[in-house]
């Protein structure tokens, strides 16, 4: 140790180690590369502390320590040493409060909560987790309760000036916004339940721009549609323009072909139609006598999510005809007014005739 110019104050001008001790011990330690150990002697990095490096500043700037546990996170607080950030694994980043883990991020991109393994939606796994994901296993958000109370994935939008909804998916690919599933095979379950407190709002509300071209629906089911109530449409006057009656009712009706069928149930197993005997009319046929009561558009075929899936190009679409059957209502409305002024006018020509028979 000497003093040299300019007051500074040298240990060591040779190529041994700096050591210092305390209590015969030695704590400190400088090695001749530079490196600087507190409680450890044979520092790897620029500056570590702990016997390991447990610690460290590496020359770089950078700044490393120990995985740690999750009751001791490596990164906590002087008056919460059970809350704090540590490591699991390589490559994954934990964060634990008063000694449990509560989260963590994986190297795959995955963020997950109150779990330590991904679950996927049809499997078992921890109550209450979810996980945020770019890539593994398709899924953006991945909501997981195999608890008996409470859900998934839960939606709430209390401020009551707030015009947007709870919760919204879109999809910009070939399948749905949103997609419902009720997959226990017994008990009463829903596949997507609506319901609504006010007396102008909507349990369900389905649009579609429709059009001319269109060949997409605002509800498609597969299988059998039941309502309590009943089905309307709007019909106000001020909605209409061209106001007519219908002409030659009876006529039109003459020329319907009513007919009794069953659906091919094995060439289209999964497309919901109904089983036994069914009563209409073939849309081909009718659309030759009223083409503004058939729709052209797609169905499919095989009725499953993963053909759904697919766009409408897929074979597993093919073209098919709807048909309107509401809207015969009034012409069939109208054929029967137009035979009771017929059966009308036979029941006075009738009375007519048995008058003169009696003269």
């Amino acid at each position: 140790m000497r003093n040299r110019q300019a007051g500074n104050l040298v240990l060591q001008t040779g190529n041994g180690n700096m050591r210092f001790f305390t209590n015969n011990t030695e704590k400190m330690i400088i090695l001749s590369n530079g490196n600087v150990g507190i409680g450890d002697l044979t520092p790897l990095a620029l500056f570590t502390v702990g016997n390991g490096d447990l610690f460290r500043v590496q020359s770089s700037g950078h700044v490393r320590t120990i995985n740690a546990s999750v009751a001791a996170p490596a990164y906590s607080f002087t008056e919460s040493t059970t809350t704090g950030l540590w490591s699991p694994g390589t490559n994954v980043l934990a964060f634990s409060t008063n000694g449990v883990e509560r989260a963590r991020i994986l190297s795959t991109k995955e963020f997950l909560v109150n779990s330590t393994i991904l679950i996927d939606p049809a499997s078992s796994g921890d109550a209450f987790s979810s996980f945020i994901t770019a890539s593994t296993n398709n899924w953006a958000i991945n909501g997981v309760n195999t608890s008996t109370a409470g859900g998934g994935v839960y939606g709430s939008n209390t401020n009551t000036g707030n015009g947007y909804n709870a919760f919204e998916g879109v999809t910009h690919g070939t399948y749905s916004g949103v997609y419902a599933l009720h997959i226990t095979s017994s008990g009463t379950g829903y596949g997507l339940y609506g319901a609504t407190n006010s007396p102008s709002g909507f349990g369900v509300y389905g649009k579609y721009p429709g059009g001319a071209l269109a060949t997409g629906w605002a509800g498609y089911f597969v299988g059998e549609v039941y309502s309590t109530a009943g089905f309307y449409f709007p019909s106000d006057r001020n909605f209409k323009k061209d106001i007519d009656p219908i002409d030659n009712a009876l006529s039109i009706l003459s020329s319907l072909q009513p007919m009794q069928y069953n659906y091919d149930l094995e060439k289209y197993p999964n497309a919901g139609f109904r089983e036994g005997k069914s009563f209409g009319f073939i849309a081909d046929e009718l659309e030759a006598i009223l083409p503004e009561l058939v729709r052209n558009s797609k169905i499919d075929l095989n009725g499953t999510k993963d053909n759904l899936s697919k766009s409408k190009d897929n074979a597993d679409w093919q073209p098919f005809k709807a048909v309107d059957y509401m809207s015969l209502i009034p012409i069939l409305t109208k054929a029967t007014q137009e035979q009771q002024e017929i059966i009308v006018s036979l029941e006075q020509r009738i009375s007519e005739l048995e008058k003169l028979v009696e003269r």
